[in-house]
């Protein structure tokens, strides 16, 4: 067994985050409890503790973080499937971008011949996670689901809903 004055204990792949390379016995005793003599340990017990520490520390750091879904609507029906318009928190105009901004704009999604959605068609609101769609009195109107949302109406929307504006559809993704 090797002296006090020479003890260290080495993890397996240093880290910048992670332990220190090379800790002496003394330091392990100092950090311990200061002031208080430390429990007789062999160098293989304080060793196994430091070196689990350092294993389990790398597996938390290993993690990639969690995914937090960003609610989406993605284009089923139009001329570009699959488009995806991911929904910020607040107000977001949907239709078509002209001398107004929108922040989900369906010009390229309809036939230049075959333009059904109105400049500012209607407003999906994200507020605490929930999502509400309402209609702007728009010409042709806004339906969720196959169900007509009428002028000044508020729905709220769930995962999987479908939104029919102008002739495009879109489906609610969370």
């Amino acid at each position: 067994m090797p002296s006090e004055e020479s003890a260290t204990l080495q993890p397996a792949r240093p880290h910048s985050d992670s332990l220190p390379s090379t800790l002496h016995l003394e330091q392990l005793k100092a950090v311990s409890q200061p002031g208080q003599p430390s429990p007789d340990r062999s160098t293989a017990e304080v060793r196994i503790e430091v070196s689990a520490a350092d294993q389990a520390t790398r597996r938390t750091n290993d993690r990639p973080p969690p995914k937090i879904p960003v609610p989406r609507l993605r284009v089923i029906r139009g001329l570009k499937l699959n488009v995806e318009y991911p929904i910020a928190d607040g107000a977001n105009y949907i239709g078509r971008w002209d001398s107004e901004v929108v922040e989900i704009d369906l010009s390229d999604q309809e036939p230049a011949d075959r333009v059904w959605s109105s400049r500012r068609h209607a407003l999906l609101t994200l507020s605490s996670g929930i999502m509400t769609l309402e209609d702007l009195h728009s010409l042709n109107g806004t339906f969720v689901n196959r169900r007509r949302l009428y002028p000044g109406q508020t729905r709220v929307l769930s995962a999987n809903d479908v939104i029919l504006i102008g002739t495009v559809q879109l489906q609610v993704l969370v």
